[in-house]
């Protein structure tokens, strides 16, 4: 399966959602790298526990540095909104809980598509506390102005989100992005030296 170019991740990810025949969907940035077993554990978690929507913890990679990101264990659609923990790469779904729904081709697609999925009281589930993702430094999230700049149009413009509703979800955002890019090393704990990073 082929993609045009300059079409975004949007277009990619729609294109695999429409052509899979598996009872499972995944997702992979071209920046980001599975560890094994990544797939096996999820879908023995989704199987034992008939979930449809599950994501891992990641470590962000850095050079020569290598920083767990916090996760919780289940997480709502309000609860995301404040704090983005859910790596695209992590994230595995039931097919049919997908149905007709797709990425928009729009700024900070992926967390728009979660909040669709997750709806009024759905539920995320994390699959295990073991990193299972390695992100590599970075794409468009580096620049974390630019990526704040996003997600404030993304809750106006593609969630349509009153300005008090946006603003009571951009300030948790906004101090859990200092927290965990900038915050005191107690706060991103490093993976066991042994760990091997793939390149």
């Amino acid at each position: 399966m082929r993609i045009p170019d300059r079409q975004g991740p949007a277009a990619a990810r729609n294109a695999g959602i429409e052509n899979s025949d598996t009872k499972y969907v995944a997702f992979l940035d071209s920046d980001d790298v599975w560890l094994p077993g990544k797939l096996a554990i999820q879908v023995s978690e989704m199987e034992r526990k008939e979930l449809d929507f599950t994501y891992l913890p990641y470590a962000n990679v850095s050079r020569d540095r290598v920083s767990r990101m916090p996760v919780r264990d289940a997480i709502r659609r309000k609860e995301l909104l404040g704090n983005t923990v859910i790596g695209c790469s992590t994230v595995m779904l039931r097919r049919d809980f997908i149905g007709d729904r797709r990425f928009a081709d729009a700024p900070c697609e992926d967390l728009a598509f979660w909040a669709e999925l997750l709806g009024g009281d759905g539920q995320a589930h994390l699959a295990t506390d073991e990193v299972m993702v390695l992100r590599h430094a970075g794409g468009r999230s580096r620049n974390k102005f630019k990526a704040a700049f996003r997600y404030w149009r993304t809750l106006r413009r593609s969630m349509r989100l009153s300005l008090a509703e946006t603003t009571r979800h951009f300030i948790p955002y906004a101090v859990h992005a200092m927290l965990k890019h900038w915050g005191p090393p107690n706060r991103r704990p490093v993976l066991p030296e042994s760990d091997k990073i793939p390149a």
